[in-house]
């Protein structure tokens, strides 16, 4: 579509508004409505030589780097739209808006594509992203995945998700790892209890009541016998060993457990 079709267009938008808003007024504003409409009509197809500016860089428009926005008829240089397109939508613009301060119009997808108002396919992503995003946060029932923040809409009334992206299985009211069997709120219980525990636990290990697997963080603690320790996989372990002083991954018979080579080593064999 050229710039005088686009003028066109926009005209007839702007003069059947006003037919609508005058239906109960006289004949004669009517027809003054109408003879407006051809004489505008007239000066769109057959224009003049005056040269417009633009309001934004004050250079001069041609009709063929003139674009007009829809439907309040501001004109800007192509140029400057391209750039305008540019800079919001890497400020995450889903809506592309109008120059003119305090205007709200915005240009419709097909003018983006038909006016080549995309620098690149980048920037085109980038757009479509913008969107999707926008229109997922519009959702009331769209929730973003607590591991990897992939998108979904969801359904209150079934409120196990599992992200099709990790795997992972949470909660559509509580957004956290979903609990099979428990409300929300007990689980919430559950969790201020757990993490007290866990917290009183670390406490204990780190003033010397056991050791943690330098490798998985599984927790152990020395009873007898030498400084090696095995993270046993059979009760959940990685397998490995290590030292129970210093932490320190070796095997059982290394210079480290037989020669007692740890720079630590407090503890002997009992």
């Amino acid at each position: 579509m050229s710039n005088v079709e686009s003028a066109i267009q926009l005209l007839n938008i702007q003069t059947t508004r006003k037919i609508e808003e005058n239906l109960d007024s006289d004949n004669n504003t009517k027809a003054a409505i109408i003879l407006d409409y051809f004489k505008r009509l007239k000066e769109i197809q057959n224009p003049t030589n005056q040269v417009e500016t633009c309001e934004v860089c004050f250079e001069d428009m041609t009709p063929e780097n003139t674009y007009i926005y829809k439907p309040c008829g501001h004109s800007f240089c192509l140029s400057c739209v391209k750039d305008t397109v540019k800079a919001q939508i890497e400020n995450n613009k889903a809506k592309i808006q109008c120059m003119e301060a305090g205007c709200t119009s915005v240009i419709p997808y097909c003018d983006l594509i038909q006016y080549k108002l995309f620098a690149d396919e980048k920037m085109f992503l980038q757009f479509r992203e913008n969107s999707k995003r926008v229109f997922l946060n519009g959702q009331p029932n769209t929730r973003y995945c607590p591991k990897c923040e992939t998108p979904v809409i969801g359904d209150p009334n079934h409120p196990k998700i599992v992200c099709t992206t990790c795997g992972i299985s949470y909660c559509f009211n509580c957004r956290v790892e979903y609990h099979d069997g428990y409300t929300c709120d007990q689980y919430k219980e559950w969790k201020k209890l757990n993490d007290k525990s866990e917290s009183m636990f670390l406490e204990y290990m780190k003033n010397g009541g056991g050791a943690l697997c330098p490798s998985c963080g599984m927790a152990a603690e020395r009873i007898s016998g030498c400084n090696w320790m095995y993270c046993n996989p059979n009760v959940g372990g990685c397998g490995k060993g290590y030292c129970y002083v210093c932490s320190k991954l070796c095997d059982h018979f290394s210079p480290h457990i037989l020669q007692r080579n740890c720079s630590l080593t407090t503890v002997g064999h009992n």
